[in-house]
């Protein structure tokens, strides 16, 4: 019991400093993830042509080094130039955990509550999202 106030307490006091501003400032993020990635895709295919595939990692990487930068920089406020191998490495760690539970929610949304494909993948988003940023605030940032 005196582990769930711990936690308990340590929501209130993370609230308090500022938990609820971060998350708003990570989400933005995601959203300028998504239209950088987007952006990079359409320039490398449709402009440059280059082939498709290649063209999506070129986004993905674009989106994912942006929001290392804006998350590591604007949302959790870590200026340090030391330590960025070791914050890449988690942020690449986070990443892959909260991808893991995004498709763990996806299946189970889809086989054991046979919800629609759209309801799932948007419920499964909302597990990436809270997992992602949960991991980076305490594990990659703090």
């Amino acid at each position: 019991m005196k582990s769930i106030k711990t936690i308990l307490k340590i929501f209130i006091d993370e609230t308090k400093n500022g938990i609820i501003k971060q998350f708003f400032k990570f989400s933005f993020v995601g959203v300028l993830n998504t239209v950088v990635t987007f952006v990079f895709i359409l320039f490398f295919y449709l402009v440059l042509k280059v082939n498709y595939f290649i063209s999506n990692v070129v986004g993905y990487v674009a989106g994912f080094i942006n929001s290392f930068v804006f998350n590591k920089i604007w949302t959790f406020n870590k200026k340090n130039k030391e330590g960025v191998l070791k914050e890449s490495f988690l942020f690449i760690l986070v990443f892959g955990i909260s991808y893991l539970v995004q498709l763990f929610i996806l299946k189970v949304c889809l086989s054991v509550f046979l919800f629609s494909l759209v309801t799932s993948q948007i419920i499964a988003m909302f597990g990436y999202t809270a997992v992602n940023f949960l991991g980076n605030k305490f594990i990659t940032f703090k």
